[in-house]
């Protein structure tokens, strides 16, 4: 589900806390049979001040998303009780590509260009991830 993108260690980081925490929350929830539901919301990037300058490989496959558009699809997601919201159709491959063997998966990433992905950002003030040290 969360994906890895070099340039965002503590970012991804946090992902993968959101999801491990949501997952634990589900079965506390469930064996209590307290009838409270989760929802996990994994987003691309979202053309907000924080991603200003990230460049897909492939937009047309993984578009930087609209705050308008996930916020409207978060809501409807709630509405009608999903589990789980992986934003673009193309993200929600991921956690399937988890079963390839790492070098693979890493492979897959790099082709789509996730790992440059980062190159260019200026949001926040940031440095270009090419300008961070080694």
């Amino acid at each position: 589900m969360a994906a890895r993108a070099a340039g965002q260690t503590d970012y991804a980081g946090s992902k993968f806390a959101a999801v491990g925490f949501t997952e634990a929350l589900r079965a506390e929830l469930r064996q209590q049979d307290s009838g409270v539901t989760t929802l996990l919301v994994a987003p691309f990037y979202i053309a907000t001040g924080m991603f200003q300058g990230v460049t897909p490989r492939f937009p047309r496959l993984l578009p930087i998303l609209d705050p308008d558009d996930v916020a409207t699809r978060v809501l409807d997601a709630i509405e009608s009780g999903r589990e789980q919201l992986i934003m673009p159709l193309m993200a929600s491959l991921v956690p399937a590509g988890r079963i390839l063997p790492v070098r693979l998966f890493d492979r897959a990433m790099d082709f789509y260009g996730v790992n440059r992905s980062m190159a260019g950002v200026t949001g926040r003030g940031a440095r270009p991830y090419r300008d961070l040290p080694a």
